[in-house]
């Protein structure tokens, strides 16, 4: 499967040409203007290859990485036009439509930065761009209408999210009858040749629904993608912000991001008893009508009304609502957890204290970490996001950045930590909950060094005092940081030694919450993947038990996400064997010839491709 809206793009600029020896350029442009190929020349001088259509990862895998083929049609001078080259993303915003029948189907693709914020875009799209977007499209659905709206160029660095829509819209009223498919995407191009595709969140028609896609930075471009009729591009353009989404736009959300509320017990099904007889004091009362059935489709009109209850139900008690569930009783079952470290991140996060999650990959530090802001805020609501070694003070806090235009103008840009303060202001005054802001991967970053003045503030003793940003950062206002501000970190201690250290200063203002594999990680999984249940003591012998020595376990930390990844393989068809074996392949970086001999050995006989593959990973290390 490939994107429909985001392209690669290699293009050599007219400056870095100006720059070559004369005789270069002139070999070069002649190359590509003469030769067989899809190279062009702009009004400026500046070379574009055709757009190349960009993968997206399996279902298996939540990240690609691309690597574009850079198709110079001359052997001769192949070479310098690479060194010349750069590698960029093109993106679009568009709609495209085919009727089917009396419905339409439609899909909405758009453009967002990693806050969810729209981007500066460019209606006057090149007639390249529109004949790839059309292809890709062809492909996709057959539309018999498109309409590509704005782009823009995503240098190398920037970090652009893709987010498509498939829709069922009803022909006779234009209204949105179901949501078929949502997928979010982030891609950036890493390096002079490659780009990474990551798959941040999804929804598919017929599956559970996918929480994810109502978080913050989400919330508002996938409401836009969801909005009948579209509103328009989500972009700025010429200065402009985009309209509002549409009114039922927040309700379809729901549609897809909540799971249905259980259904009205009817009059049948109550309990028969004796019937009292009416009070003489007072006429008989008139039953109330039984509960109407919930609807068999799930493309109910969002704004239709609703009929006012009868008069004789004002005199009838009202019914009982069920009580609510306690949404930390069901952390457990979200995700495997000793009870004590669910306690201290409660207690923490109750106090405002920040809280960094730490673990080997894959015992679910950014699962408990999403969980946990869940059951604090409310479904959705918190900020994720990954840190990055390119980190500065500018990017956490904020600071004057360039802002795309025609004269070189300069803005304030609030940053990550400072964008999250305002949501959870919002949000106290919208919900009267916080919002809570999770920074993933924590010591990818040089915190030390990018946090600055936030260093002081993560002690909610002194945020009275002393300002997030200020005036002097460029800030229209100061803004200080909330005193009930929650800050969630999640950080892996396997790579400790390959990632930024963080300082004493920087430690103590955080509570450090180690996260083992739980020691009812069998009975968790058990529950999980019931009809799988046998293949656990197997499965326990080449991965060994939390807490116990043996296995896998013996030579280096194993979270329960590889557990999950052999039983969801069980689910798909794999044997046993296979499903281990698969699951293993990345996982076994740092274990030594000797250590995988020592594990490999009694598996020959039962499980001889996953002795196979331990032995082969452990060659790497001597």
């Amino acid at each position: 499967m490939t994107l429909t809206h985001v392209f690669a793009q290699f293009r050599i600029p007219a400056d870095t040409l100006d720059h070559l020896p004369e005789a270069t350029r002139r070999d070069l442009e002649r190359a590509a203007q003469g030769g067989p190929g899809d190279w062009t020349c702009d009004a400026h001088g500046n070379l574009h290859a055709a757009p190349i259509p960009l993968p997206t990862p399996g279902r298996a895998d939540r990240t690609l990485t691309v690597q574009p083929d850079f198709a110079w049609p001359d052997a001769a001078t192949h070479d310098a036009a690479r060194r010349a080259a750069q590698l960029n993303l093109l993106a679009c915003d568009l709609t495209a439509e085919a009727p089917r029948g009396d419905v339409k189907l439609r899909q909405i693709s758009l453009l967002s930065d990693l806050s969810g914020d729209p981007l500066p875009l460019y209606t006057a799209v090149p007639r390249p761009i529109v004949t790839a977007c059309r292809q890709e499209l062809r492909l996709a659905f057959a539309p018999q209408f498109t309409d590509i709206r704005a782009y823009r160029v995503i240098p190398g660095g920037e970090t652009v999210r893709a987010i498509t829509a498939e829709v069922v819209t009803r022909l006779r009223d234009h209204r949105l009858q179901r949501v078929r498919t949502v997928t979010v995407h982030e891609l950036e191009v890493t390096g002079a040749e490659h780009i990474t595709v990551t798959r941040r969140a999804a929804y598919a028609e017929g599956l559970p629904p996918a929480p994810t896609l109502a978080a913050s930075d989400l919330q508002g471009a996938v409401q836009y993608a969801l909005s009948v009729p579209s509103p328009g591009p989500y972009g700025v353009l010429d200065g402009h912000p985009p309209t509002a989404p549409s009114a039922a736009s927040s309700h379809d959300l729901r549609r897809i991001t909540q799971p249905p509320p259980p259904a009205r017990p009817t009059a049948s099904t109550q309990v028969a008893g004796p019937t009292p007889p009416p009070s003489p004091a007072a006429p008989p009362v008139q039953p109330a009508p039984p509960a109407a059935e919930p609807a068999a489709q799930t493309h109910a009109d969002p704004t239709a009304a609703v009929d006012p209850p009868a008069p004789e139900a004002a005199v009838s008690a009202p019914p009982q609502r069920p009580a609510q569930p306690d949404p930390w009783l069901a952390l457990p079952e979200q995700v495997a957890v000793d009870p004590d470290v669910l306690m201290v991140a409660r207690r923490t996060l109750e106090r405002a204290r920040p809280l960094l999650l730490t673990g080997p990959p894959g015992v679910g530090k950014t699962l408990l970490a999403t969980s946990l802001a869940e059951a604090l805020c409310g479904p959705g609501n918190y900020t994720l996001t990954t840190a990055d070694a390119r980190w500065t003070a500018s990017d956490v806090l904020g600071g004057l950045r360039v802002q795309p235009g025609d004269t070189l103008r300069y803005a304030f840009t609030p940053g990550v930590v400072t964008r999250a303060a305002e949501r959870h202001r919002q949000s106290l005054a919208d919900t009267g909950r916080p919002h809570a802001l999770i920074i993933d991967e924590f010591n990818r970053a040089p915190q030390d060094e990018a946090f600055g003045q936030l260093l002081t503030l993560l002690d909610p003793a002194y945020r009275a005092h002393l300002p997030l940003v200020s005036q002097a950062d460029g800030a229209p206002a100061d803004l200080h940081l909330p005193a009930d501000f929650i800050l969630i970190g999640t950080m892996n201690d396997a790579d400790q030694d390959r990632l930024h250290r963080l300082s004493a200063a920087l430690r103590r203002r955080f509570t450090l919450l180690p996260v083992p594999a739980p020691t009812h990680e069998p009975d968790f999984l058990t529950r999980r993947f019931p009809a799988h249940a046998a293949a656990l003591d197997p499965i326990y012998r080449v991965i060994g038990r939390p807490g116990q020595p043996g296995g896998l376990r013996a030579h280096q930390p194993i979270g329960t996400a590889l557990l999950t990844e052999i039983l969801s393989n069980l689910d798909i068809g794999l044997d046993l064997d296979a499903a281990i074996s698969a699951a293993l392949g990345g996982q076994l970086d740092d274990i030594t010839s000797d250590q995988a001999e020592q594990v490999a050995a009694p598996l020959d006989d039962t499980l001889p491709r996953t002795a196979a593959t331990l032995r082969r990973c452990g060659h790497w290390l001597p």
